[in-house]
């Protein structure tokens, strides 16, 4: 229940690894920015999601094949993970 009554900025999202991993793609002077755009797009996209939901549990006849279908998206992202960003190992960070 802590979780769901602490306050939005509370919540430990800026330590998740796609965090850390883009905040070294972008330069100094705009790293702040950057990573503001980035986590709100997420954001955006993500509340898509109960919707995407909702009607999959309406088109697909229950909650049981929209499940399956949502649970996709794990695997999924499993795999495409690794090559949506390019390797910043051994690099320095931009200036």
């Amino acid at each position: 229940m802590a979780t769901i009554a602490a306050p939005e900025h509370a919540q430990p999202q800026a330590l998740t690894a796609a965090g850390w991993r883009a905040l070294e793609l972008f330069p100094t002077a705009v790293r702040g920015s950057a990573i503001s755009l980035v986590f709100d797009v997420t954001r955006y996209v993500a509340a898509a999601g109960p919707l995407l939901a909702g009607w999959l549990i309406v088109n697909l006849g229950g909650v049981s094949a929209a499940a399956s279908i949502i649970g996709l998206s794990y695997p999924l992202g499993l795999i495409v993970t690794p090559f949506a960003a390019p390797e910043t190992k051994g690099r320095p960070l931009p200036a």
